[in-house]
């Protein structure tokens, strides 16, 4: 009797840099760790060492001036979403309150306006789409402050790439069929990321 021939399938884990998206998944950690430092009040910036970043000032004033041209898109990303990809490479608190300092001064001019995608929930998104300035009210930038404005805008930047990556792959005919998925906005931050892993791995996987 013959010996039968068997095959062994190895598949790479969701974080093998060989699946694709991995780099989004990193970014969700990341989100993960800035929330676990907001739940317990810690700083996740280095008390001890002084960071000058000068060229993430200068990418703000960047996407604001560009923000206040006549070819703004919320499609795929919106302001917010672009904010985020330059304020989640702050290093101290001291950049971060820096960089939102500098927008609460363009929100109280009454001049900056900026077009928000209507799925965004964000404290800031808030601010964007208040027509009179005097209606907003500019909590104050201490660090656990700055941190909350900063985790919001990145779940809403991953929540914003999960529904166009599903419907730029044509995984699903419409954005409402993700709906269910979607905590509501007064849900916690941390249950809103853990509902996004299974989503995340979805797409993953085809």
């Amino acid at each position: 009797m013959g010996r039968g021939t068997r095959r062994l399938r190895f598949k790479p884990g969701w974080l093998d840099s060989r699946i694709v998206l991995t780099d989004r998944i990193h970014e969700l950690r990341y989100l993960a760790g800035l929330i676990a430092h907001l739940r317990e009040g810690t700083s996740p910036w280095a008390k001890e060492k002084v960071v000058e970043q000068p060229e993430i000032i200068a990418r703000l004033k960047q996407l604001i001036n560009e923000a206040n041209s006549d070819s703004q898109s919320v499609y795929p990303f919106d302001f917010t979403d672009k904010l985020w990809d330059v304020l989640k490479l702050s290093k101290s608190f001291d950049t971060l309150r820096q960089s939102f300092q500098l927008l609460y001064d363009q929100l109280q001019t009454g001049e900056f306006r900026v077009l928000v995608g209507a799925n965004r929930t964000s404290s800031l998104a808030k601010m964007l789409r208040m027509q009179n300035p005097n209606d907003i009210v500019f909590p104050r930038l201490e660090m656990m402050t700055c941190l909350q404005l900063l985790v919001e805008i990145g779940v809403d930047r991953f929540n914003g790439e999960l529904v166009y990556r599903f419907l730029q792959g044509q995984y699903l005919p419409n954005s409402s069929d993700l709906d269910s998925f979607f905590l509501p906005s007064m849900a916690s931050l941390e249950s809103t990321i853990e509902r996004l892993l299974p989503l995340h791995f979805a797409l993953q996987s085809m």
